[in-house]
């Protein structure tokens, strides 16, 4: 049976991709975090951040991604991050294995 519905609109995705690697210090977090508002502000549905490769992870770094994805959640969006319990477990001397949940 073939009914005559209206057809029903779909979100595209907005996806934002950002690589973070080696060491964040005071310059990196603020682009880091310069780059983040600029993806929100292009109203990205998704936010991917690749943390594979870094090495020093800063308090304010958590500070920043608290911030992010709680604005994302609060637009019915989503960060994603990639390499973060890796990167974590491999500075804490777990040797690369992660003993965390999985973020993606």
């Amino acid at each position: 049976m073939i009914r005559n519905e209206q057809p029903v609109p779909v979100q595209r995705d907005r996806l934002g991709v950002l690589n973070v690697a080696g060491d964040l210090n005071r310059e990196g977090l603020d682009l880091l975090r310069e780059r983040c508002r600029a993806e929100l502000a292009a109203q990205v549905t998704t936010l991917v951040i690749d943390f594979t490769g870094m090495t020093d992870f800063p308090s304010a770094l958590f500070s920043l991604l608290a911030e992010t994805g709680a604005t994302l959640r609060h637009r019915d969006a989503r960060l994603q991050m990639i390499g973060l319990n890796e990167a974590i477990d491999l500075i804490a001397g777990a040797g690369g294995q992660s003993t965390s949940a999985s973020t993606a």
